[in-house]
């Protein structure tokens, strides 16, 4: 079944047309670094905030209001550049197994992001940001912060390997 989306989507207009364009898969992988960037920019500044690390300026759910948009536009734009480089290859990328792994990672990724703002929220509305709950925050976030790494590490190995 795979294998005949796989040349369905080879077969389309849009599939050639993004490989006979010299710079079309560069500039969409370029993007999606980018975007992965902002993401994980984003991500990674609420998880700080939960450490400690960064000087907070304003109370922690306001922070992480605040970035969840940047969260969801890099999401709309992954998913849009990465579903354009898989018509552009999709023989080479359906059947990759480190793509596989890094959708899967991503899901997971965005579950656990999506965990720990709601976590925010809730902790915040019962004013108990530093009890046993902020601990709960802290294990939350480091694993956001450790599959956001995984997830743009996958990304990256997906063009070096043949798994």
């Amino acid at each position: 079944m795979l294998g005949s989306i796989a040349d369905w989507l080879a077969g389309t207009a849009l599939s050639h047309q993004l490989q006979a364009t010299p710079w079309a898969i560069p500039l969409l992988q370029s993007v999606h670094i980018l975007a992965i960037a902002a993401l994980m920019g984003a991500a990674w500044v609420v998880c700080l905030q939960v450490f400690g690390v960064l000087e907070r300026v304003q109370p922690l759910p306001e922070i992480s209001d605040r970035l969840l948009p940047w969260i969801h536009a890099a999401v709309v734009v992954l998913a849009l550049t990465g579903g354009l480089l898989v018509v552009a290859e999709p023989k080479e990328l359906l059947f990759s197994g480190v793509l596989q792994m890094k959708l899967l990672l991503l899901i997971g990724a965005l579950a656990v992001t999506s965990m720990l703002h709601r976590k925010i929220r809730a902790t915040a509305a019962y004013g108990n940001e530093r009890t046993q709950s902020f601990s709960v925050l802290r294990g939350i976030a480091a694993l956001s912060m450790l599959l956001w790494v995984t997830v743009a590490v996958a990304g990256r190995w997906i063009a070096y390997s043949d798994f």
